[in-house]
């Protein structure tokens, strides 16, 4: 698509600071159509170039300046599914002090053809200590996409979904009922008129 999904910097972090390594052993009878590719990150946190700055502290002061830990893999788990799966787990800013938050991410991809695929996405994710008496903030997301070829020079996306804030902490909305629900629907049309170029139009609904 052309637009961020919501999940993209509200569920999960929009961007990191850090090292990352990967390692991919030999094939095995675990993957029949590729080989799994294993993932360990060490970053700064959450959308912070630096730690221990303004954006890393709490409302008493407290900074976030540990490292979070991020750990992978992803692979084949049949001839045209695959399977990403990330853990994220560190010290963030966010309420009153400073908490552990911990989250999930899932992505699986489904080639049924050469032309069509489908996409799941879902995240899952908390803070320690993040409302009022050092109760936990929890939130969640699906996203789901459909993708088609047209033709070699035109394509189509459509992505449906549906983010949880039950808390009102990542968007940081409390409607006093719990936080609040997103969803969001897209449609995406592109063309290709030359081989280095793309162009994407698309239509989109958020409530």
């Amino acid at each position: 698509n052309f637009s961020r999904s919501i999940l993209f910097g509200y569920a999960i972090p929009f961007a990191h600071t850090g090292v990352r390594a990967y390692f991919t052993p030999g094939g095995s009878a675990a993957a029949p159509d590729g080989k799994w590719t294993f993932i360990a990150g060490l970053n700064n946190g959450w959308d912070v170039l630096k730690e221990s700055v303004a954006a890393n502290a709490a409302a008493d002061g407290t900074l976030a300046d540990e490292k979070t830990i991020e750990l992978g893999v992803n692979g084949s788990l049949a001839k045209n599914v695959s399977l990403a799966v990330v853990y994220y787990s560190g010290n963030e800013a966010g309420g009153a002090t400073v908490g552990q938050r911990d989250l999930l991410d899932l992505v699986a991809t489904f080639n049924v053809s050469d032309n069509l695929s489908f996409v799941l996405n879902y995240d899952k994710a908390e803070q320690e200590k993040a409302l009022a008496g050092g109760r936990t903030a929890k939130w969640n997301g699906l996203a789901g996409y459909a993708n088609y070829k047209l033709s070699d020079a035109w394509r189509t996306s459509f992505r449906a979904e549906s983010f949880d804030d039950k808390d009102g902490f990542r968007t940081g909305v409390n409607l006093g009922t719990g936080g609040q629900k997103w969803k969001e629907y897209t449609l995406t049309l592109a063309n290709t008129p030359a081989k280095n170029v793309e162009l994407r139009g698309e239509v989109r609904k958020d409530s």
